[in-house]
């Protein structure tokens, strides 16, 4: 006999919409969805609640999903406070990676079991194809009570994702490192294919270029420390090389190569020490001049050179 677990997934963003998307297509979930939007009344295959239906959405529900943004998650959980009915047995997990589960002590203290639940990738926003899964092989880290930790295990095992229970000491690093790796690497990539492209490179060709040396840094990362993969003139020390990435550059872009070489080479050790106080001295300027030249008057913004939006 198959197992039939009772979800209700609270918030329709990205994140939710993929849950709903992915969860939807399973005969062992018995699912319900709820948003404040009007967005999710056009779902067929779900059970959809809206505005203040937030009770009848969790009635007799096993395992809740606060899918919510994170200026939203402190609203939702007054809410959810706030509702009558009994909680004992209810698992709660919100998906913040920012926020500690100490948030849900509410609901804890009403009787449910709770815990984090965190996928640490980025979804798309756009609605996902009919077979496509985004969470398959994804990372989600687990803290909380074991009775809600061993719920979020079936929900991630559930939707084709790896879980890991892990104990947090700082959130604010925590979430800083994700966004550091999930938005700053496509920064990057973008930068890269930018200027491949400013450099003459088609753009497919930049893209596959930038895209191409990313994979291959990523693996060298996977065989030893980040300190020892690292290549390029800065580890090499060599300092002209330097020295014409630095007249190419201007303002934030400028402002970015210096911080992030000076922090590449506080990685490394090795070299000659004169050679390395030149080198930081020349990235230490760099920081300085582009300071200087992304500097504003008051309510201006603008984008990074060669990076701006462009039609």
């Amino acid at each position: 006999r198959t197992f039939v677990m009772r979800v209700a997934v609270l918030g329709y963003g990205q994140l939710g919409r993929a849950l709903v998307g992915v969860l939807s297509r399973r005969d062992d979930v018995h699912l319900r969805m709820w948003t404040r939007s009007s967005r999710a009344e056009a779902l067929t295959a779900v059970e959809t609640f809206t505005g203040d239906s937030l009770c009848a959405a969790l009635d007799q529900v096993e395992v809740a999903i606060l899918a919510v943004s994170d200026s939203a998650l402190s609203s939702v959980i007054e809410d959810l406070a706030r509702l009558d009915g009994a909680w004992d047995g209810m698992a709660v997990l919100h998906t913040s990676g920012v926020a500690p589960p100490e948030v849900l002590r509410p609901l804890a203290l009403r009787g449910a079991s709770t815990a984090v639940c965190h996928p640490l990738r980025a979804f798309p926003a756009r609605e996902l194809g009919p077979a496509e899964n985004p969470f398959e092989g994804t990372l989600f880290t687990l803290e909380g009570s074991t009775p809600a930790v061993e719920a979020g295990r079936r929900v991630v095992e559930l939707v084709g994702g790896v879980s890991l229970q892990v104990t947090v000491s700082d959130r604010a690093l925590y979430h800083l490192a994700a966004v550091v790796a999930s938005n700053f690497g496509l920064l990057l990539r973008g930068w890269s294919a930018r200027r491949f492209a400013d450099a003459g490179l088609t753009p497919r060709i930049a893209a596959a270029a930038a895209d191409a040396l990313l994979r291959n840094a990523l693996d060298n990362a996977r065989d030893e420390s980040p300190a020892a993969a690292v290549t390029g003139p800065i580890r090499r020390g060599d300092l002209a090389t330097v020295e014409s990435h630095v007249r190419a550059l201007e303002g934030r872009e400028l402002l970015a190569y210096g911080s992030l070489g000076l922090l590449m080479l506080s990685w490394s050790d090795g070299g000659d020490a004169v050679g390395r106080a030149h080198l930081a001295q020349l990235l230490e300027d760099a920081v300085q001049r582009g300071l200087r030249q992304s500097r504003l008057p008051t309510g201006e913004t603008a984008a990074p050179a060669g990076l701006e939006r462009r039609a």
